[in-house]
C-alpha cells in the first residue's frame, strides 16, 4: 500500500481529533502491516469502502478513552460506557473515512463510497481482514490515551 492512500487517513484522524475532541498532543507512535488488528482495546468502529478503493477503516479505543473523547466532544463528563459513546465512535470513522476519501479522489473522476458504520465491543477482541488486500495498523498516542486505526484497502 502506498505512502500517499494512508496519509489522507492519518491527516484525517488528526484534524477530528484535534477539531471535534480538542486532542492537542497527537502523534503517531506505531505504524504496521498486519491483517489483524490485535490490540488491547474495547470499542472498535468499521467502516466499508467501495467504488475507486474497496476495504475497511476501523478506529478502536478502550472504554476510557471513547468516553473522555466523547466527553471533549459534547462538553459535559461522559461516565458510563452506553449507546452513546459507541454512537460517537461510528461516528467519527465515518467522518474520518468521508474526509480522507474526499483527499483521495480530489483532481480526479474517482468515486470512494462509505458504508454505515459498524460498532464492536469486547475487552481484547481483533478484526482480521482478507489475506489478498494491504492492511496498515497505525497506533496513536494523545495526552487522553492510545488508540489505533486500520486501513485496509486497494484501489480497484
Amino acid at each position: 500500500m502506498r505512502v500517499d492512500f494512508i496519509n489522507p487517513f492519518i491527516n484525517a484522524t488528526r484534524n477530528v481529533m484535534q477539531t471535534m475532541a480538542g486532542i492537542r498532543e497527537f502523534r503517531k507512535a506505531e505504524l504496521n502491516a498486519e491483517h489483524e488488528l490485535r490490540a488491547h482495546f474495547d470499542v472498535s468502529a468499521v467502516i466499508g469502502l467501495t467504488g475507486a478503493a474497496r476495504g475497511t477503516i476501523v478506529l478502536s479505543f478502550t472504554e476510557n478513552i471513547a468516553k473522555e473523547m466523547l466527553s471533549r466532544l459534547i462538553g459535559e463528563t461522559v461516565t458510563t460506557f452506553d449507546k452513546s459513546v459507541c454512537d460517537a465512535v461510528g461516528e467519527m470513522v465515518n467522518i474520518i473515512a468521508g474526509s480522507a476519501s474526499g483527499e483521495l479522489s480530489r483532481g480526479t473522476d474517482a468515486v470512494i463510497e462509505r458504508s454505515i458504520p459498524s460498532v464492536v465491543l469486547g475487552r481484547g477482541h481483533s478484526i482480521q481482514h482478507p489475506p489478498h488486500i494491504p492492511c496498515i495498523n497505525i497506533f496513536f498516542r494523545t495526552e487522553v490515551g492510545e488508540f489505533a486505526m486500520q486501513v485496509s484497502f486497494k484501489s480497484s
